[in-house]
């Protein structure tokens, strides 16, 4: 399978990631993208997980997003989730709480979800 991991900048300065799934080699893809974008922070960075397109989370994303999570680095990340699914904002609950602090928030609308991010 190939990774369907993708990631783009916005004019506004905030930086999309998106994904049609959560397979492994998915995961793998965002892990390694996000350990080394979040390993250089030097200041606050504004980020969008469009996760609308996804209908479950699999265990290797779950787990993925706590250690990325965990990284000291984290503090300075500005995270909107945005999800539509019930079993996905269920998911990114249980990473959320499990790795508690920092800035991350959970959206259904995209307006809002940058909204957010800019008053950050």
């Amino acid at each position: 399978m190939t990774s369907t991991f993708r990631a783009y900048w916005r004019d506004d300065g905030i930086r999309v990631n998106t994904a049609e799934d959560t397979s492994l080699e998915t995961v793998q893809d965002w892990e390694q993208d996000a350990l080394a974008k979040i390993a250089a922070y030097s200041g606050p960075q504004k980020r969008l997980y469009d996760l609308r397109r996804l209908k479950r989370v699999s265990i290797y994303a779950l787990r993925s997003a706590i250690r990325i999570k965990a990284h000291p680095n984290a503090r300075l990340a500005r995270v909107a989730v945005l999800a539509n699914s019930a079993v996905v904002v269920r998911m990114v609950n249980v990473a959320l709480s499990v790795q508690p602090g920092g800035h991350f928030r959970l959206f259904t609308d995209e307006e809002t979800a940058v909204a957010w991010l800019h008053n950050q």
